[in-house]
């Protein structure tokens, strides 16, 4: 092993935006992207919803009705080499489909987390932007005004 010289290469970006329901993710993410690249592609699982965007921002969009994680890694490689940026929207089907694989039973974690390191994987090594939304929980995280 032996140490070379550090140098600044391309670096791209990796974002993840969490927020309740209806609190402007899929927008900020698109916002966010029109100033990172030209071509920003969007994995929507959330019910077609990034499409009342569509009049705003220039995006192309393909929609997961199913939250398996090789449904993502599928949609991550069509995207790669063709996009400045992957919107993915929203990583939180995915994790609900690992804990629904797993059932409450610890030793299920052993066949799940290969295809989320996977899953994992395929995001990291995206050759440009990726922004990832993610629900939270709404009850007691949103202030009340009055």
């Amino acid at each position: 092993m032996a140490f070379t010289k550090a140098t600044k290469e391309n670096l791209f970006l990796r974002l993840a935006l969490q927020g309740p329901s209806g609190s402007g993710k899929t927008r900020s993410a698109l916002e966010i992207a029109k100033y990172l690249g030209d071509r920003i592609a969007l994995i929507d699982t959330e019910e077609r919803s990034s499409c009342r965007f569509a009049h705003l921002y220039d995006f192309d969009v393909e929609h997961l009705d199913d939250g398996h994680p090789n449904k993502y890694i599928q949609a991550i490689r069509e995207a790669s080499g063709s996009y400045d940026v992957l919107i993915i929207d929203s990583f939180t089907h995915a994790w609900f489909w690992e804990l629904q694989a797993v059932d409450k039973v610890f030793g299920n974690w052993a066949t799940v987390r290969p295809l989320e390191r996977q899953l994992v994987k395929a995001i990291v090594s995206f050759p440009g932007h990726v922004i990832v939304t993610m629900r939270s929980k709404t009850e007691g995280s949103v202030a009340k005004i009055k």
